[in-house]
This record gives C-alpha cells, structure tokens and sequence, in this order.
C-alpha cells in the first residue's frame, strides 16, 4: 500500500488551510531521492515539486484504498489537444507522430488483447525514450527510465520501477504527466502512483503507443501543456 511506487516522492505533505466549501484533501511531495539528491545534472537547484493530487479514500473487493487523482485545475495548462477513438495502434501512432511535446498530458485506454506488454513510451528522441507500461504475465504496471536521458549520474538512478495491478476487463488506464524533467504516472484512475525524475533532452519530443496482437486505443486524449510559471 505504498503512496507511490517510484524513486521520487519523497515528505510528502497535504494543505491544511483548504477552504471548507471546497474541502479536498491536496498533497504534493519533493521530487527527488536522497540517493542522488546531491548528484542530478541541474543547476542552481536540486529537485522539483510535484503536481498537486487530490486523495480520496474508496471501497474495492479488497478493502478500502487510497485513490489519487490531479487536482482539476492542472486543465488550465492546457494548450493543443489530440483525441484518439476506437483505432488500432498502428493508425493511433500515426497520429501521434504529428503532436511532438515536451510537456504533455496523456489519459489513455488500452484494451490490452493477448499482448505481453502495452503502454505508451514518452520523450523519445534519438536513443532516448521512458516506457510506461503493464507487463500481464506479472500483473504489474512499470516506468522505465533506463534510457532516459541523463542516468550515469549516479549508479542508482537509471532502472524500472513497477507495482501490482489487477485490470478490469482487460483494459488498462494510464493518465501520465510529463514535464522537462519529471513523469508522473497514475494508473487505473489513481489506485497507483509511480513518479520519477527524468533528464533527456529538450529535443526528445516525440511519443508513441506500444502493444501486440489485439492491443487496440479505447480512446486516448493528450494536451500540450503551458509553462505553470507567472512573472
């Protein structure tokens, strides 16, 4: 029952001020791990904040859980918009071929088929990319950054990250945020969260969708997002 199965959420925290009338429960966390912390290839600073998620509590057949979810007002970031309905993965990578980003918001449904593997892979340039997928033999959801970018900083850092998730009808929901140098993941509408630190190049901008026999895209929306920054 870990908050989240990546490297990089550390001291999480939640608001304690939230007004009565909007009464959500809002966390964030340090992004960054104190293996490394000292060593990533960033200046004048060390580390970043995570987006803000909203945490609920919900019932499922084993036991109450812990949901997250991006808190709503992250659509105001959003700028271009991509919809994807109903495709094969072929004819849904051609159009994403055409909608390069280098922060980007992706909420995907894949009906999973008799493939081993699906997801989708973001920040692709060159050797670059960092795969998030779901692995049905194991039953687990994963991020790997082992060709992220950045990674010999330090002997820890490159590697996969997974946990344990049972899907529903054999489709799998992945709502992933990426900014210059983070992912965050949350899978199956948030009952896990996997966030990591990534360092590729500002011209790894592409991303595609990865499956086999039967993989098929539900439906896919992804946002080009704006800077969160105000003068």
């Amino acid at each position: 029952m870990w908050v989240d199965h990546g490297s990089d959420f550390y001291a999480a925290q939640t608001w304690s001020d939230v007004p009565a009338v909007d009464d959500r429960r809002i966390m964030l966390a340090w992004m960054n791990n104190w293996n490394y912390a000292r060593q990533v290839p960033t200046s004048p600073w060390r580390g970043a904040q995570s987006l803000p998620r909203e945490l609920s509590l919900q019932s499922f057949e084993e036991g109450i859980r812990l949901v997250q979810e991006q808190i709503r007002e992250i659509s105001s970031l959003r700028g271009e918009h991509l919809t994807v309905r109903d495709k094969a993965l072929d004819e849904a990578n051609g159009m994403i071929q055409k909608f390069p980003a280098e922060l980007l918001e992706v909420q995907v449904e894949l009906e999973v088929g008799e493939s081993s593997e699906v997801g989708v892979s973001v920040r692709e340039g060159g050797k670059e990319r960092i795969r998030i997928g779901y692995m049905t033999a194991l039953r687990e959801v994963w991020v790997d950054r082992t060709e992220s970018g950045k990674t010999e900083f330090h002997e820890n850092f490159a590697g996969k990250h997974s946990a344990r998730l049972d899907l529903k009808d054999g489709r799998l929901f992945l709502h992933v945020l990426v900014d210059s140098s983070s992912v965050e993941v949350l899978a199956e509408k948030g009952r896990v969260a996997i966030t990591g630190r990534i360092f590729p190049s500002s011209d790894s901008r592409g991303w595609s969708l990865f499956g086999g026999k039967g993989t098929r895209v539900v439906r896919l929306d992804a946002w080009k997002l704006k800077s969160g920054w105000v003068d």
